[in-house]
């Protein structure tokens, strides 16, 4: 094969593993070839597959650049290209748009619309749109707004550009989690937990959400079991960074602070640079909560590799790292409180109590 042959490297990407860096890689390849050969079609097929590989390779950032570019030659080619897929990619986008303090809440409403609007014809009640905004409103830290498209949702009938039954299911308990109802929640997801429904991210983060609040309600051998078996699922998955920073704060939580560090310290590269700063908070508070543990214990230098100049040769000065983590803390949430126009995400960042404020951090 040519590594200038795009349909090649195409070819090469399609046969990688899905959350592969490589498939990513390929793909972007592949469509600059394309484009510069004036390849339309094979363009546009290449874009795809590189955002669906920035999806599940932990590249939010590059899934929304990659679907831009494809909705864009949709409207100036409409017959030529399938809508459907292309809006399943654009569902994914606009739901991470928030994360990303630099997106104005103007655009994110203006994309929201366009979305909603293009997915009409598969979506006539607009199930799938309405739950994407309870989202949006709860990551802009607007709860009056995360209560009223809560209930426009959960009133909406499904469409065929709804999410599977799994994260429908997903969805709903997470919902009442957010309402403080546990077994409201433990209820909706039934037929997940049981085996009979699942997809490719569930019931990966459906255990991560549960497990803090089932130790808080003093059921600890189901929080404990269901945190053997969640991890399992998400401690090699490059797009669940939310889901480790849950699994992080149970063991903090526990008191097994050699599991916290050392789960820590297996996705700390990634989480701590992580493009969409939302999901990159959440896993700082994570950080915050081990590093806080560590020095409330006496525990001022421990064997732990972060990145950056967290640690060195391998080791961590755990107060001077929880200083670090601190400012990195208030930097996003002054970001995140000045494009909200609220303190609701920032006053939840700069809580006393980073478990918990992990527990009831907006990730969809």
């Amino acid at each position: 094969m040519s590594e200038d042959n795009p349909y090649d490297l195409l070819s090469q990407a399609r046969a990688m593993p899905e959350k592969s860096e490589a498939r990513l890689l390929l793909a972007e390849r592949a469509a600059k070839l394309f484009e510069a050969e004036g390849q339309l079609d094979g363009a546009f097929d290449a874009h795809d597959e590189a955002c669906d590989a920035a999806c599940w390779s932990g590249h939010p950032d590059k899934m929304i650049l990659h679907t831009s570019w494809m909705l864009k030659k949709h409207d100036e080619h409409p017959d030529r290209f399938d809508e459907f897929i292309l809006l399943w990619r654009y569902k994914w986008c606009v739901a991470e748009l928030p994360g990303f303090p630099a997106i104005g809440r103007d655009k994110i409403e203006d994309m929201l619309d366009d979305c909603g609007r293009r997915m009409l014809g598969f979506d006539p009640a607009g199930e799938a749109i309405k739950k994407i905004r309870f989202w949006v409103a709860r990551m802009l830290g607007d709860e009056p707004g995360a209560h009223d498209w809560a209930q426009q949702w959960r009133a909406a009938e499904q469409g065929i550009i709804s999410d599977c039954a799994a994260c429908e299911m997903d969805n709903e308990a997470e919902y009442w989690l957010w309402k403080g109802e546990l077994e409201r929640a433990e209820a909706a997801v039934g037929p997940v937990l049981d085996g009979r429904r699942a997809c490719a991210e569930v019931p990966h983060r459906t255990y991560a959400r549960f497990i803090v609040p089932l130790w808080r309600a003093g059921r600890t051998d189901q929080a404990a079991d269901w945190d053997r078996t969640g991890y399992r699922l998400v401690h090699k998955h490059p797009k669940m960074v939310g889901s480790h920073a849950h699994h992080i704060v149970y063991r903090v939580i526990t008191g097994d602070l050699d599991e916290a560090v050392a789960r820590l310290e297996r996705v700390a590269g990634l989480g701590l640079s992580y493009p969409q700063q939302m999901t990159r908070l959440c896993f700082l508070l994570a950080t915050r909560a081990v590093l806080g543990a560590l020095a409330d214990a006496g525990r001022d230098e421990v064997a732990l590799a972060l990145p950056g100049a967290l640690s060195e040769d391998g080791r961590v000065d755990v107060n001077a790292a929880l200083a670090q983590v601190r400012n990195q803390i208030e930097e996003l949430a002054e970001a995140f409180d000045a494009r909200n126009q609220t303190r609701t995400i920032g006053d939840l960042a700069r809580s006393d109590d980073p478990v918990g404020a992990v527990e009831r951090f907006p990730m969809p």
